[in-house]
């Protein structure tokens, strides 16, 4: 699934396209928030459109900048998400920067909005990406991502998909 990362001006909705894109990406920006203490009005990582203040996001940047003991606590995790992600700390700077400059200036929340250029419903390529990368079971990462675009029936044949992948033949009784 190829997400691109966008923002609304609140007051006037105009989506703008940043230069990031990607499940990797939308999941270490999260966890790089939740790191870092920035609190976002989303439940879960799976969750495409979400608000954040202006302030965090440049303390955050602040943050990262000085390189000082805050930053320090968590560099390493820092780094490795930067890794999943696929980007550099000054690749991630200048996204901050676009999030804070780029959005509606005389509001002070920041809307993201992750979107899915293909519009396409999740598949089991998607589920093992987002596994990859998450630290809770696999049946409670299927718990927490939409089935948006799916009938109940391909739902529950994707999630039986997923539970076999992931647990093999050993949920289905099929030991030898």
């Amino acid at each position: 699934m190829n997400k691109k990362l966008r923002i609304a001006k609140v007051n006037k909705v105009e989506y703008c396209p940043l230069s990031i894109s990607g499940i990797e990406m939308q999941h270490a920006l999260a966890y790089i928030f939740e790191l870092f203490g920035v609190k976002v009005d989303k439940q879960n990582i799976f969750v495409n459109d979400y608000q954040v203040t202006r302030v965090q996001l440049q303390n955050l940047h602040e943050c990262i900048t000085s390189q000082g003991s805050e930053f320090q606590k968590h560099s390493n995790l820092f780094d490795e998400y930067l890794k999943i992600a696929n980007i550099d700390k000054d690749k991630f700077l200048q996204v901050l920067d676009e999030l804070i400059f780029r959005s509606d200036q005389q509001n002070p929340q920041i809307l993201i909005s992750w979107s899915d250029n293909k519009n396409k419903p999740i598949d089991i390529n998607d589920i093992k990406s987002i596994q990859f990368i998450s630290e809770v079971v696999l049946s409670e990462t299927l718990a927490s991502i939409p089935a948006d675009g799916l009938s109940i029936e391909e739902a529950f044949k994707l999630y039986v998909e997923a539970m076999y992948w992931g647990e093999g033949p050993f949920l289905y009784g099929k030991r030898r």
